[in-house]
Parts: structure tokens; C-alpha cells; sequence
């Protein structure tokens, strides 16, 4: 592997260095042995934000994909503030700042938890204990758990869809940012986001959405090589 190396920039061809940024190992060897013509031989810029070192922008948007295993340690608090700060720059109609993030670690994913497990016996009575501790479990599956709500604010120029999208846009940015950094992340839904008793259990306006749920930690295995993207069968001219 060579690599140049300067005080704000660091490029590095191949396979990234393991001892400098240990999280995007396996992306990074994953990308270098593609057989895409978009991939092949693609340098890899890593630039020093703050304290924190992050990867290029188009490299981060072109690479990101979902990481389902992720552990401990949280991230240090220069990458949460870099996570944060990403999701005000959401696409955002008339600047009306239409979300809000519950932030849950430690013992709170236990309680979140507890709620899981609160929601499917509310709905079906007839769990099983081992279905029940599923759900509890759900939110130990990464050190960092975000709950990212849509907060609707009434605005004659800007209808409930646009502000939805909006708070969709800002989850989206937190997980590129997240990534960028060297992180593992995981949007997820699926029944819970959408139950009247988490939604009550966490708070939630009559208003208000659960956009997702942001699982956030340290890779903990392999990250996924995406299949390079037919473009001309989503992009036509008009």
C-alpha cells in the first residue's frame, strides 16, 4: 500500500491503513478488490475534520451502505457533534427545522427496550417469552440508538409531506456522516416505528412521526459491496 500523507489530507490507494482508521478497514478492502470500472483503483481521500479524520464526500455518498452488526465503544463526542451537526443541512422548506432526535445509550436502550417488548404483548397478547425477549433486545444491537422524529410545524407554504421528507433527509445525512467517519449505522423501522404505544412511550405529539430508529456503533464484521447502480434505467431525458 503507498500512501501521501500531508497535515489536512490523507489519500490512500488500495487498502486502507488499519492502525489509522481501524472502522473503514473492511470497506475500503472490500472496494479495492471490485471489479467495477467506477471502483477499480479509486483513490480513497480521508480528510482531517476537527480531531476527527473523515472520508471525501462524493466517496461517502458513492460507498455508504448499511451495517447491521455493530458494538461498542459509543463514537467519541467530536464524531456525535459531526453526526448532528449533519442533519442541519437537510433540505429544509422554509427553514422550519421540522424534526427532533431522542438520543438513547446505556441503560436507556434497556428501557426502550422494556418498551419493545410493552408494544408486542399490547398487540398480541399471545407472545411467546422468547419472541418478547427479542424485542427487548432490540435496542442492545448497537451502543448508540437514535430515535429521529418528524415534528410537524404548521406552515401555510410548507405541507406535512414536505416537512416528513425533510426530517427523512436529515436521518439520511446523520448516517452519511456516520459513515464518513469510519462508523457503522442502520436505519430501521419496521411495526415499532409506527406503534402507538412507542409513540407514547417516547413522548411523541399526536403530530409527530417516527421517521426511524439510527443504530450507530463500531463495525463488528464485513460491510456489504454494493452492486454498481444501472443508472440509465432511473435517469431518462425529458
Amino acid at each position: 500500500m503507498q500512501s501521501t500523507q500531508s497535515p489536512d489530507k490523507h489519500v490512500v490507494n488500495g487498502a486502507l491503513s488499519q492502525l489509522q482508521f481501524p472502522a473503514l478497514k473492511d470497506c475500503f478492502m472490500l472496494c479495492s478488490i471490485s471489479t467495477s470500472p467506477t471502483n477499480a483503483g479509486l483513490s480513497k481521500a480521508i480528510y482531517r475534520f476537527g480531531n476527527t479524520h473523515c472520508m471525501n464526500a462524493l466517496d461517502a455518498l458513492h460507498l455508504r451502505s448499511s451495517v447491521p452488526k455493530l458494538s461498542g465503544p459509543l463514537p467519541s463526542q467530536q464524531m456525535l457533534e459531526n453526526i448532528y451537526k449533519a442533519a442541519f443541512s437537510a433540505a429544509d422548506h422554509a427553514v422550519l427545522k421540522p424534526w427532533r432526535f431522542l438520543v438513547v445509550t446505556g441503560g436507556s436502550r434497556e428501557k426502550l427496550g422494556e418498551l419493545f417488548a410493552k408494544a408486542g404483548v399490547a398487540k398480541d397478547a399471545s407472545l411467546n417469552q422468547g419472541a418478547i425477549e427479542k424485542l427487548r433486545c432490540k435496542p442492545l444491537r448497537a451502543p448508540l440508538v437514535l430515535v429521529c422524529i418528524s415534528s410537524y410545524k404548521p406552515h401555510p407554504k410548507v405541507p406535512e409531506i414536505e416537512q416528513d421528507l425533510s426530517a427523512g433527509a436529515a436521518t439520511q445525512n446523520m448516517l452519511l456522516a456516520a459513515f464518513a467517519q469510519g462508523l457503522g449505522a442502520m436505519w430501521r423501522t419496521g411495526s415499532l416505528a409506527y406503534d402507538p404505544t412507542v409513540k407514547n412511550g417516547l413522548g411523541l405529539s399526536v403530530e409527530e412521526k417516527i421517521v426511524g430508529f439510527l443504530y450507530i456503533g463500531t463495525i463488528n464484521g464485513g460491510t456489504k459491496q454494493l452492486c454498481e447502480p444501472d443508472i440509465q434505467s432511473y435517469f431518462q431525458q425529458w
